[in-house]
C-alpha cells in the first residue's frame, strides 16, 4: 500500500532514522510521547492555587502539545489503520482521542475559571486526563506494530511526514467535535488553527511552538 503523502523527505527525519535505526514513524510518535510525559511531570511540581500563573503556563503547554498530537493521530494514524483493514484498533484509537480532547476541554475550562467546572478538582481532572493519555499511548504502540506489518520503510516514512506536518500546524486548543478526516478535516484544522492562535494571543496563553526535528 502506497501512502498518499508527497515524496519529499526532510533531512532531519532521515537523519533521525539513520542515527537511531528506528522507523521514522516510531521516532515521531516516541518524541511526542516523551514530550507529553515531560509536560505532565511539569504540572506535578507546582501547587494550585498558590502558584496559579506558573501552573497555568505549564498546563497551557501540555494542552497545546496534547491537542496537536491527538489531531495528528486522528487524521493520520486512524486513517492508516482503516486503510489496512484494522477497524477495531482504528475505532478504539479514535474514541480514545475523542475522550482525551473532551477531558482536555474540562481541564482548560477549570484552569481558566469556568463556573461550570468550579465544583471539579483541577488535580483530579489532570489525573484523569493523564490516565486517558496513557491509554492512547498503549493504543498507538499497537497501531505502530500493525502499520509495521503492512508498510515498507518508504511508506512508513511518508506516514511519519504527514503526522509531523499536521502536528506542526494543528489547533492549539481541544476541539472534540472537529472533523479530522480527508479534505474537510484539513480545511477545518487550518481554519481553527488560525482562530486558536488569535485567542491564544488575546488570552495570553503560554502555547509553545511546535517541535522541529533537528
Amino acid at each position: 500500500m502506497t501512502s498518499s503523502a508527497n515524496n519529499s523527505t526532510p533531512s532531519s527525519l532521515a537523519a533521525a532514522h539513520l542515527s537511531t535505526q528506528e522507523q521514522p514513524i516510531h521516532e515521531v510518535i516516541r518524541r511526542a510521547h516523551q514530550r507529553l510525559a515531560r509536560r505532565f511531570e511539569d504540572l506535578h511540581v507546582v501547587a494550585w492555587p498558590r502558584q496559579a500563573r506558573d501552573l497555568q503556563c505549564r498546563a497551557d503547554a501540555m494542552l497545546t502539545d496534547l491537542t496537536r498530537h491527538v489531531n495528528a493521530v486522528r487524521a493520520v494514524v486512524v486513517d492508516e489503520l482503516r486503510a489496512v483493514d484494522n477497524g477495531d484498533t482504528a475505532i478504539a484509537l479514535r474514541d480514545a482521542c475523542h475522550r482525551v480532547e473532551r477531558t482536555a476541554v474540562w481541564v482548560k475550562a477549570r484552569l481558566y475559571g469556568s463556573s461550570a467546572m468550579a465544583h471539579c478538582s483541577f488535580a483530579d481532572l489532570v489525573t484523569g486526563l493523564e490516565l486517558e493519555v496513557k491509554a492512547i499511548v498503549d493504543l498507538e504502540n499497537v497501531a505502530l506494530a500493525d502499520l509495521d506489518q503492512c508498510h515498507d520503510h518508504t511508506e512508513l516514512l511518508h506516514i511519519a511526514l504527514r503526522l509531523h506536518r499536521i502536528e506542526e500546524t494543528a489547533p492549539t486548543r481541544p476541539h472534540p467535535h472537529l472533523p479530522h478526516r480527508g479534505r474537510l478535516g484539513s480545511v477545518s484544522r487550518a481554519i481553527v488553527s488560525r482562530t486558536d492562535a488569535l485567542w491564544d494571543t488575546f488570552e495570553g496563553r503560554c502555547a509553545p511552538a511546535a517541535e522541529k526535528f533537528s
